[in-house]
C-alpha cells in the first residue's frame, strides 16, 4: 500500500446539501450533541394533523383533525382503525392503546394533564363526546388497571367558541382561546377554572383582545405565560403576542423579553405560536407575517429579560426544552440574521421550492444551533409547515403535525425520538470521486464528504481499485449545508498503470458506516502531460478545470495548485459527457435559466490575470461565460441562485453574439468583438489585464485592447456557466449561458499572443 504517499486537505469552501448553497468561512464550533437520536422510533400514526399532545403516565394522547389511525410505515388508508381526533399510544413502544376511545365529533386543539397525573383534559371544537354534550372543554380520567378506558367525568365548563390551550395547577385549570365565555362567564379569551367543578375562579381577571394560542405555567406554578394573536392584555398594548402574568389575579408582569416583538403594522405582523417553560425561564415560537418580520425563536429568564433570541426565518410552530436542548418545528429556511454569532446558522435553502428544515435544535443557554437534523415533509403536496406541536415526557420527543413523512419515510401527523433506540442513522452515500492524473505519477482524488444526520463528526475513508483497506482517512466535521470537499494525493504510482477510487463515510466516534461510493472515472498514471494540457502547464495556471468529469458534483481542478476544483450547482442546470472542445475529452452543456459552476475555495480579486474558456452555444439571450463574483452560491426564497453583488473580470456573451470582456474600475470598462460568435461552433477566447492594460483574443487572434491597468478588489469566487451582469454594456437577457463549456483556465500573470495561439493550436485547429 502506499498510504504513506497519500495527503488529504480540508477545502475552507463547503458544499451545501442538495445543491441548495454554498458558504465560505472557518470550521463550525464543536456541535451540540443532544440525547436524541435522528432516527424515529416506532409509533402508529393518523390519516391528518395532529395538533394536540399530552404525555400522562405510561401514555401519550394526540388530538386533532384525524378521523383514525394506523400502524407506522403502511400508507393512508392501509389497516385504519377510528379514532376521531383523539387517540393514545403507549409511552414506551408508540402502539395504540386500544381500550381508550372516545368519539369527539370535532377537532381536538388541546390536551392537558391534571397536576396529580389522573386526569385528561381536552379542548377544541367539539360539542360532544361520545354523545354527550361537552361544549370545547371535557376531563376523562386517565386510564388505570382497573378502569383501562378511563371515564368521562362531570367536569363540564363550557365555552362558546375554540380552546387552543389548557394549562393545570393543583388550584386551578387555565383555558385560551378565542371564546369570549367559558365557565358560565363572560371570558375574553383566558379564563382559571376549579379543577373540580368547572366554575370560574373569580380572582384570576385577565383578558386578551384576540386568540391566545398557548399557555404554559412556570415551574413554580405562580407565572402563566401567553403565546398569540393578541396585541393587548388587560388593555395594555405592550403585552402583545408574548406576556406574562401572576398565575393567581391575572395581572401582567413585567417581561421585558416580550419587546423582540414589534408591533403589529400592516406590513408586519407577529404572532406567538407556542410556549413552553423549563426551571430557568420560557420559550417562545413566532410566526411572521411580511417579508423580514420575526419570525423565529426566543427565550426568557425568570425574571422576564431576554436570554437570547433567533431570528431565523420559518414559522415557528412548536418549541420543546429538553435537557438544555430547546427542540422546534418549523419550517426554517434562513438563518443568516443569526450569522456571525451563530457558526451553524445556515443561508436560504429557498423555502418556496419546499426547501425548508422543519426540525432543529439549538441551546437553551445561548440559542445556538445544534446539529440534529431529522426532517419532515410540510404535509399533503409539502404545502403545510409540518410540525405543529411537541411535547415530551422528560427524555423523549413527541412531534405532531400535518406532515406524511419523516427522513423521506412514511409517518404521518406524529413521531417519536426516543434516546432507547439508539443511533440507528448512518452516513449517507457520497458521490462517486473525481480524480484526475498529474505529471510524476500523481493522482489527485477530490471527495464531497456526505451528511450523517445526528452525528456531524465523521471521517471520510479513500479506496483505491476497489479494496478493502483505505488508503488515506480524513476527520471532518459535516453539517446538512455545508458538507467539506476533501482533496487527497496518491502520489508515486506507477507510470501508465490505471486506477479508480471510492470512498465512504463512517461515524469518527461511532460504529456505523455509511454505502461506499460508486467508482470514479479510470484514471491513468501519467510521466508527463500531453496533448492540449501540454500546452496550458507551461503557463502556470491557478485554475484548469477541464470539465471530463463523468458527472460528480466535484469538478476537478488540473492546474498544479491543487485546489478542490469547482462544485456544479444550479439543480440539474447540467449535464455532462458532451462532445467537447479537445478530441478525447469531453465537455459540460448548460441549460441557459440555473446552472453553473463555482470554485471551492474564495480568494481576494486579482489585478494582473487572464481567464480562457472554450464555448459553443446558438442562444441569442447571451450569457456570462467566465468571470469573478462576491457569491459562491445559494439561493433565495423562490429556489433561484442568488447572483453576486460585485462582479466583474469577466466575459459574457451579448444577445446578438458578440463577445464582451470586462472590468469594473469605479465603471465597467469593456473590450467588444465586432464578430458574432452564436453560430453552433466552438471558439476559443481569452481576455487579460496587467500593468499595460487588457487584451481580448478569440480563436487565436487578437481583437481589441486598452490600456486599462486596474480592476475593483474584494473577496470573490470564480464562477462558470452565469452570475450577474446587471448594469453591463450589452447586458444579456439571460445572466446564464445556454450551450457547452470547456477547458476552462485562470492565471495569475498576462497571457502574451504566443502562448494564447499555442493553447488555440493544440486543440487541433488552425490559425485561420
Amino acid at each position: 500500500m502506499r498510504a504513506k504517499r497519500l495527503i488529504a486537505s480540508i477545502a475552507t469552501t463547503i458544499l451545501v446539501a442538495s445543491g441548495l448553497s454554498l458558504v465560505q468561512g472557518a470550521a463550525p464550533a464543536a456541535a451540540i450533541e443532544g440525547p436524541l437520536p435522528s432516527n424515529v422510533a416506532p409509533t402508529w400514526q393518523t390519516n391528518g394533523q395532529v395538533t394536540a399532545i399530552a404525555v400522562v403516565g405510561e401514555n401519550v394522547y394526540i388530538g386533532g383533525r384525524f378521523t383514525s389511525v394506523r400502524l407506522p410505515g403502511r400508507p393512508i388508508g392501509s389497516g385504519e382503525i377510528a379514532r376521531n381526533h383523539l387517540a393514545a399510544f403507549e409511552v414506551a413502544t408508540g402502539r395504540l392503546v386500544t381500550s381508550f376511545n372516545y368519539d369527539v365529533n370535532a377537532p381536538v386543539h388541546s390536551l392537558q394533564s391534571s397536576a396529580d397525573g389522573k386526569t385528561l383534559y381536552v379542548g377544541g371544537d367539539f360539542s360532544t363526546v361520545n354523545g354527550v354534550a361537552r361544549n370545547r372543554l371535557a376531563a376523562i380520567t386517565v386510564p388505570t388497571t382497573a378502569v383501562p378506558a378511563g371515564v368521562l367525568t362531570s367536569w363540564n365548563p363550557g365555552a362558546n367558541a375554540r380552546v387552543t390551550s389548557i394549562a393545570a395547577s393543583h388550584s386551578a385549570v387555565y383555558v385560551s382561546g378565542s371564546f369570549t365565555s367559558a365557565g358560565g362567564a363572560a371570558k375574553q379569551r383566558l379564563a382559571a377554572l376549579n379543577p373540580g367543578t368547572g366554575a370560574v375562579l373569580p380572582t384570576f381577571t385577565a383578558a386578551a383582545d384576540n386568540v391566545v394560542y398557548q399557555l404554559a405555567l412556570s415551574s413554580g406554578g405562580t407565572k402563566l405565560y401567553l403565546a398569540g394573536a393578541f396585541q393587548s392584555v388587560n388593555g395594555d398594548p405592550d403585552s402583545h403576542a408574548a406576556a406574562v402574568l401572576d398565575s393567581a389575579t391575572g395581572t401582567i408582569l413585567p417581561f421585558p423579553a416580550g419587546s423582540v416583538i414589534p408591533p403589529r403594522t400592516a406590513s408586519c405582523i407577529v404572532e406567538a405560536k407556542s410556549v413552553k417553560t423549563d426551571s430557568s425561564g420560557a420559550y417562545f415560537g413566532v410566526e411572521g407575517s411580511g417579508l423580514g418580520c420575526f419570525d423565529g425563536t426566543f427565550a426568557a429568564n425568570n425574571d422576564g429579560t431576554l436570554r437570547w433570541q433567533s431570528k431565523c426565518l420559518g414559522a415557528t410552530q412548536a418549541v420543546q426544552p429538553i435537557g438544555g436542548i430547546l427542540y422546534t418545528g418549523s419550517h426554517t429556511h434562513d438563518c443568516s440574521g443569526d450569522r456571525p454569532a451563530d457558526p451553524n446558522a445556515f443561508p436560504e435553502l429557498g423555502s418556496l421550492k419546499g426547501l425548508s428544515r422543519h426540525l432543529l435544535s439549538r441551546s437553551t443557554t445561548n440559542g445556538l444551533l445544534g446539529t440534529w437534523y431529522p426532517n419532515t415533509d410540510g404535509g399533503p403536496n409539502n404545502a403545510g409547515l409540518g410540525p405543529r406541536v411537541m411535547a415530551t415526557d422528560g427524555s423523549q420527543l413527541f412531534v405532531g403535525g400535518e406532515f406524511t413523512t419523516v427522513n423521506g419515510l412514511p409517518q404521518q401527523g406524529f413521531a417519536r425520538f426516543d434516546p432507547a433506540t439508539g443511533d440507528l442513522a448512518s452516513p449517507s452515500r457520497p458521490a462517486p470521486p473525481t480524480a484526475v492524473a498529474r505529471a510524476g505519477g500523481k493522482v489527485s482524488i477530490y471527495v464531497q464528504t456526505s451528511l450523517d444526520t445526528d452525528d456531524t463528526h465523521l471521517t471520510v475513508r479513500l479506496f483505491r481499485d476497489g479494496g478493502s483497506t483505505p488508503i488515506a482517512t480524513a476527520a471532518v466535521n459535516s453539517l446538512f449545508w455545508k458538507r467539506p470537499v476533501l482533496t487527497f494525493s496518491d502520489d508515486a504510482l506507477p507510470v501508465g498503470t490505471s486506477h479508480s477510487y471510492t470512498a465512504d463515510v463512517k461515524e469518527t466516534s461511532g460504529p456505523r458506516v455509511g454505502p461506499r461510493s460508486l467508482p470514479s472515472r479510470t484514471i491513468t498514471v501519467i510521466r508527463t502531460a500531453t496533448g492540449y494540457p501540454a500546452a496550458v502547464d507551461p503557463d502556470s495556471p491557478v485554475l484548469f478545470w477541464r470539465l471530463g468529469d463523468a458527472g460528480s458534483p466535484l469538478t476537478a481542478d488540473s492546474s498544479n495548485t491543487k485546489n478542490p476544483g469547482g462544485l456544479t450547482l444550479g439543480g440539474g442546470g447540467l449535464s455532462y459527457n458532451a462532445a467537447g472542445a479537445i478530441a478525447g475529452n469531453t465537455a459540460v452543456t448548460l441549460n441557459g435559466t440555473t446552472g453553473y459552476i463555482s470554485a471551492t475555495r474564495g480568494q481576494n480579486s486579482p489585478g494582473t490575470f487572464s481567464i480562457e474558456a472554450w464555448f459553443k452555444t446558438t442562444s441569442v439571450k447571451g450569457g456570462r461565460i467566465f468571470g469573478f463574483g462576491n457569491q459562491q452560491g445559494g439561493l433565495d426564497l423562490y429556489g433561484n441562485p442568488v447572483p453576486s453583488r460585485q462582479y466583474d473580470k469577466h466575459l459574457y456573451l451579448a444577445n446578438d453574439g458578440r463577445l464582451v470582456f470586462g472590468v469594473h474600475a469605479g465603471r465597467a470598462i469593456t473590450l467588444t468583438t465586432p464578430g458574432r460568435y452564436n453560430n453552433g461552433a466552438w471558439h476559443h477566447v481569452v481576455g487579460t489585464q496587467g500593468p499595460l492594460g487588457m487584451t481580448l483574443y478569440v480563436d487565436g487572434r487578437k481583437i481589441a485592447q486598452n490600456t486599462q491597468a486596474t480592476n475593483a478588489q474584494y473577496y470573490g469566487y470564480w464562477r462558470m456557466g452565469g452570475d450577474n451582469l446587471t448594469g453591463w454594456p450589452l447586458a444579456p437577457t439571460s445572466r446564464f449561458l445556454a450551450g457547452t463549456l470547456d477547458e476552462v483556465a485562470v492565471y495569475n500573470r498576462v497571457l502574451a499572443l504566443t502562448s494564447v495561439q499555442r493553447h488555440y493550436v493544440a486543440s487541433g485547429r488552425r490559425l485561420s
